[in-house]
């Protein structure tokens, strides 16, 4: 395999971008200033974002940013949290190890998930712009 600087030096550019896009929106939807890490997968064209600093529950990022992540042209969005938590797509965050079980209007969640929290939390974070 061959690699030139010059491949090098733009894939750090359009990386570059990307974290200033993310951090944006994230600042914008938020006022969320955190670091994190991302890798994409080629098999399932996703993109894993993998926060390195505690960001509590129920905390999860508003519907504007995923639009805006996917937009991008990503089929689906991975979210990993500190606490052993994860975001799955468009369902809510949960237990990275489970035990999962399977809500019929939100998909995978924790075993003790409360579906009436959930759409209240929604309310606080979706709706704040």
């Amino acid at each position: 395999m061959k690699i030139t600087a010059e491949e090098i030096k733009k894939a750090d550019l359009v990386r570059t971008k990307f974290e200033d896009f993310l951090d944006e929106l994230l600042y914008e939807y938020h006022e969320l200033e955190v670091d994190y890490y991302f890798y994409t997968d080629e098999y399932d064209n996703s993109i894993e974002i993998c926060f390195e600093e505690d960001i509590e529950k129920p905390w999860e990022p508003h519907p504007d940013i995923r639009k805006a992540i996917l937009n991008l042209g990503f089929y689906r969005i991975f979210w990993n949290f500190t606490d052993g938590t994860e975001i799955r797509g468009n369902e809510p965050r949960r237990s990275s190890s489970g035990p999962h079980k399977y809500h019929k209007k939100v998909g995978y969640v924790d075993e003790d998930f409360d579906y009436k929290e959930y759409i209240k939390a929604c309310k606080t974070w979706a709706y704040n712009k």
